[in-house]
């Protein structure tokens, strides 16, 4: 019988701080999983996700020294029966020196609610820029959609990487 075992090399070139206050029921193992490299599958009762009910995902990724950016992106789920929706659009800023932010890109989400889920996808970008720090906010998805049978209620955001390379 052979046994196998995946291993993973997490990268400890960047920092995190999450401005938005976290569920307390979807940490998905505490905010340094956001930048450890490893993105999640459709199966979001397994723990890897973090979960912002009724709210914005807010927070700045801290490179430790000022250096080119080629992509970014947050990696994203939807499953709208338990009220998992894809936030409106995910904005992107750089700073240099932590205080002074400027706007980098808002990539747009294009996956409507009525879509069948689970599903992952990672909104984001290709960018040329040189920085320190990235901010990424991204916006609720807002309230479940008519056909829901809880119409009208807020919805989470599901996230479990925040992508900077």
């Amino acid at each position: 019988q052979q046994v196998t075992q995946t291993f993973h090399r997490i990268p400890n070139d960047k920092d995190i701080t999450v401005v938005s206050k976290v569920n307390s029921m979807y940490t998905g193992g505490g905010n340094g999983m956001l930048v450890d490299g490893i993105v999640g599958n459709e199966y979001w009762k397994g723990g890897e996700w973090q979960g912002y009910f009724d709210t914005n995902f807010e927070a700045v990724v801290d490179l430790r020294q000022s250096t080119p950016v080629h992509f970014v992106g947050l990696h994203l789920l939807q499953d709208v029966s338990p009220w998992i929706v894809y936030p409106k659009e995910v904005r992107f800023e750089y700073s240099i020196d932590g205080q002074h932010f400027q706007p980098l890109i808002t990539v747009q989400n294009k996956v409507p609610p009525e879509a069948k889920g689970p599903e992952v996808q990672t909104l984001g970008a290709k960018v040329a820029v040189t920085a320190r720090y990235i901010k990424v906010v991204a916006v609720n998805g807002g309230a479940l959609p008519a056909w829901h049978e809880s119409a009208g209620k807020p919805t989470y955001l599901f996230l479990d990487e925040v992508i900077v390379k």
